[in-house]
């Protein structure tokens, strides 16, 4: 896993990008401390930091130049089929090194921008053409690994940070009003917009052409298009379906444990997890190596979860003792590495700091299980209402009286379930968009004067036999990709960790999704996935109750944190789209408790006012 970066002058020899990417590429180092290689030739200049993973010797180091002098790649990610490809491409390209990252180019080389549908993993690269003068730029099916870009009239520069791309002072650091709304709405903000004016993010399946005189963006993956609908997968029997899903898991996990280096896996006693350090342990020669967060307060700690199932299959387990006041004491630190606002993260930052200090460069992760398996409660609440669907053509005025008179209360569920009741049509997205909300229009129009965002629908219009799906494909493309995924991968890189995520191997997710809802309907936790594995985890690991971690953050903003979150909350009230007297009073509330405000939404308010001082942020 690297840290990547680029600048492209359309019309100048200038050596000025040099010195950019190599600016650029010192505040990348953390995502790469093994190597930082800078190339630059008339209008191009391309840098890399390297966490050496494969082919550990210095063949492996990038920007990696081909053979001819034509091509030059800088590449973030691993390509967990490498080795196929290789065997593939022996005929027609002569390799040096054994690498991944040699591979990469000898496909683009060979097959073009048609090698993105053989690639099987998780990378962010750029490819640049010294004949032709042009740039090719590449992210992943699932958005795993970030790229970030800028564009003027004069130049195209690129990085795996935003903040890295505000360093090279070519981007005016300008705040993009335009998203948000969305932000506050939904704790993040969806691609290809960012939180920076002119900063945009590359979506994911979709790659860049740039030239000189035009620059396109286009997908070669899309989720929609594994659907019941079009792959037909009715005619397969339940037992075929769990024989299927088992064989792609099994070989998902199987590419993520290639490595140069020993390959670790978190493991929170929860189904994800404990599946994945079984298949690992079926597969691996040696122990697996499991990291568990614990704590000496039972209502925070799974260690005894954790514990069963490394007891069950005998791995090397690491058990990480905390304090709760632990992550409040790496809340300076986890702030300073959040390189875009997000309204989570912060566990994240103080699990990849422990486990980095055990010495582990890899660890797998059970992220994405939720996402696929229809793990989440909103999955549940996307089937409850696709029931009454007929209620929704009454007219308008009908329902809207009927879920004013019979849902009264200002509760969070309450309001959710108006709105339900009072949208225009019913989708499984629109149910998923209202239960992913964290404040309301109603709320945001109190707070603030912002632009209301038009957001780009995900209703795919399935139907009846694909409501999981549609929900997956939903919960994919917003949440997983845009919170959980951009955190997993600003948090993990601050401490040089690569995390691996065998559930959202594209060819798992495709099958998952091509799946009608009667495979799917989680009748017992995940029922699919836990059927699918047979009886390898035991049914108390699979039944016990849903933890997480839950911190007294609450607690903490109204005493530990009160002078830091006031300061902030103060900021933001100067800022030119904050309704000032409302916010103070919205923060007033939630200090004496006359309100049910989550802590989370006055949080948002915090982190976003906080990254924005901290980068010089400007209206």
């Amino acid at each position: 896993m690297c840290g990547i970066a680029g600048y492209l002058n359309y019309n100048t020899d200038s050596n000025d990008g040099k010195a950019i990417v190599t600016k650029i590429v010192s505040t990348l180092s953390h995502r790469g401390k093994d190597c930082q290689e800078v190339y630059s030739s008339n209008k191009i200049s391309l840098g890399h930091t390297r966490l050496s993973i494969i082919d550990l010797s210095n063949n492996g180091k990038q920007p990696f130049i081909s053979k001819d002098k034509r091509y030059v790649l800088t590449y973030n990610g691993e390509i967990y089929n490498y080795k196929t490809l290789k065997e593939e491409l022996k005929n027609q390209y002569s390799f040096k090194t054994k690498s991944d990252t040699e591979v990469v180019l000898a496909a683009y080389i060979v097959w073009g921008k048609e090698m993105l549908q053989k690639l099987n993993g998780m990378f962010a690269f750029a490819i640049w053409d010294n004949i032709e003068q042009k740039l090719f730029v590449a992210r992943d099916r699932l958005g795993i690994k970030p790229v970030y870009y800028y564009k003027n009239d004069e130049s195209f520069l690129f990085a795996s940070e935003v903040r890295s791309l505000l360093s090279s002072d070519i981007i005016p650091r300008k705040l993009n009003k335009a998203v948000l709304h969305e932000y506050f709405k939904y704790q993040t903000v969806y691609a290809p917009q960012t939180i920076i004016k002119d900063i945009f993010l590359l979506e994911s399946g979709h790659y860049l052409e740039i030239g000189k005189d035009e620059i396109s963006s286009k997908p070669f993956w899309k989720l929609h298009e594994y659907t019941p609908n079009i792959i037909n997968s009715y005619n397969q029997s339940y037992k075929q379906v769990c024989n299927e899903v088992n064989t792609l898991l099994t070989n998902a996990i199987s590419r993520r444990l290639v490595s140069d280096v020993p390959v670790a896996s978190f493991l929170s006693g929860g189904i994800d997890s404990s599946i994945i350090v079984g298949l690992m342990s079926k597969l691996s020669e040696k122990p697996v190596q499991t990291f568990s967060v614990t704590f000496d307060e039972s209502e925070y700690s799974e260690a005894k979860y954790a514990q069963k199932i490394a007891n069950q299959f005998k791995t090397d387990h690491n058990e990480i003792r905390l304090r709760p006041t632990t992550f409040l004491d790496d809340l300076p630190n986890a702030l300073q590495a959040m390189d875009h606002p997000s309204g989570d993260g912060i566990n994240t930052y103080t699990i990849s700091k422990v486990v980095a200090e055990q010495n582990i460069k890899v660890a797998l992760s059970g992220l994405g299980g939720d996402e696929i398996f229809a793990g989440y409660d909103v999955f549940k609440k996307a089937l409850f209402f696709q029931k009454y669907k007929a209620f929704w053509k009454l007219p308008s005025t009908v329902r809207k009286s009927l879920a004013n008179t019979l849902l009264r209360g200002d509760s969070t569920k309450a309001y959710k379930i108006r709105q339900i009741l009072n949208l225009e049509t019913l989708s499984p997205t629109n149910t998923q968009s209202v239960f992913r909300e964290v404040l309301s229009d109603a709320a945001l129009n109190e707070l603030f004067n912002l632009e209301k965002a038009e957001y780009k629908s995900n209703n795919n219009n399935l139907g009846s036999n694909a409501v999981l799906s549609e929900v997956s494909i939903a919960e994919i493309s917003t949440y997983m990709q845009h919170v959980l995924l951009r955190d997993a991968d600003q948090m993990s890189m601050a401490h040089t960790l690569e995390v691996r995520v065998p559930f959202l191997d594209h060819e798992l997710v495709q099958y998952v999704l091509s799946l009608p809802d009667k495979h799917k309907i989680p009748h017992s936790p995940k029922r699919l996935l836990t059927d699918a594995v047979g009886n390898l985890i035991p049914n108390d690991i699979i039944n016990r109750p849903k933890m997480g971690f839950v911190f007294p953050w609450k607690h903490w903003l109204k005493n530990e944190l009160n002078s830091f979150a006031a300061s902030n909350i103060n900021s933001l009230c100067d800022r030119s789209f904050a309704n000032a007297d409302e916010i103070k009073q919205y923060w007033s509330s939630f200090l004496s408790s006359q309100n049910e405000y989550d802590w989370s939404r006055i949080w948002l308010l915090i982190v976003l006012e906080n990254w924005l001082k901290q980068n010089n942020i400007d209206e």
